[in-house]
């Protein structure tokens, strides 16, 4: 009888363990990354993953960390996430840390947590290493690379450049006639317009100086105007105009003009327009 009792025993609990599953661990690694921003963590979507960034332009280091969610559909869990930030000679430089929840109903999540500055120009320039844990347990490192230059990197991009005529206060751009052949006789100010990708969207206020430069047929040269505009982070690209010109027409000579433009001292676009004798 005691035999029959433990033979039943150890089936009811063979049955248990048979029914329960029993998880050694909610999640598992997937990647880990790193890409810059500010103090306000911005869309996935918009982030650029890099491991090299520029000492002028970089504010915070941010570090995501992907995971699949072992419990997906089953339990919601919840863990203590901590970024380690160490320096290029190996001390610690920073530590982030905050509870990360992961609900039943993602099948895959994300998290990340940063360190640096509000303004930029801060990091020493060398190789760091980011360590990342759960609950104390060591997941996963990643190293990046702050780089010092004595160039400032562009922050917008070229994509086309043509012109318009008008009077000194440009109109807007549904009403303006766009054009490479102008008459002398209605031509008052011959105005450029460039559009650029703007490389800090989403990221920073993008404030820009373009200087262009109006030379005739001689080579010689009509005039220098300077645009300096400020680029919403909201804008992905822009359009961007200048000109020279006078405010009555008849004072442009009959030829043909070339228009370059310079940003950061480089050539960044040049096209060419005519004046025609009527």
């Amino acid at each position: 009888m005691l035999n029959k009792k433990i033979t039943l025993f150890i089936f009811s609990f063979v049955l248990l363990l048979s029914t329960t599953k029993i998880y050694s661990q909610g999640y598992k690694f997937e990647s880990i990354k790193t890409y810059e921003g500010g103090r306000d963590d911005i869309n996935r979507e918009a982030r650029v993953y890099e491991n090299s960034y520029n000492q002028i332009s970089t504010r915070y280091i941010r570090c995501e960390v992907a995971l699949k969610n072992n419990l997906y559909g089953t339990q919601s869990q919840t863990h203590k996430a901590k970024w380690n930030y160490y320096k290029p000679d190996g001390s610690l430089f920073g530590t982030v840390s905050d509870d990360w929840t992961i609900e039943s109903s993602w099948e895959t999540t994300w998290f990340s947590r940063g360190w640096g500055w509000d303004e930029p120009g801060n990091w020493e320039n060398g190789k760091y290493l980011i360590e990342f844990y759960l609950d104390d347990n060591y997941i996963a490192s990643i190293s990046f690379f702050i780089v010092g230059t004595n160039r400032i990197s562009p922050t917008i991009s070229y994509k086309s450049l043509r012109f318009f005529e008008n009077p000194i206060v440009a109109v807007e751009q549904d009403k303006r006639i766009y054009s490479t052949t102008f008459s002398k006789s209605k031509a008052r100010y011959i105005r450029y317009e460039v559009y650029v990708d703007n490389l800090l969207y989403n990221i920073s206020d993008n404030q820009i100086t373009l200087n262009a430069t109006y030379y005739n047929g001689n080579n010689e040269i009509v005039g220098q105007p300077v645009l300096n505009f400020n680029i919403p982070m909201s804008w992905s690209a822009g359009y961007l105009h200048h000109g020279w010109g006078w405010d009555e027409p008849g004072n442009w000579k009959p030829g043909n003009y070339k228009v370059e433009i310079r940003y950061l001292n480089d050539l960044f676009a040049v096209s060419y327009f005519t004046i025609t004798n009527d």
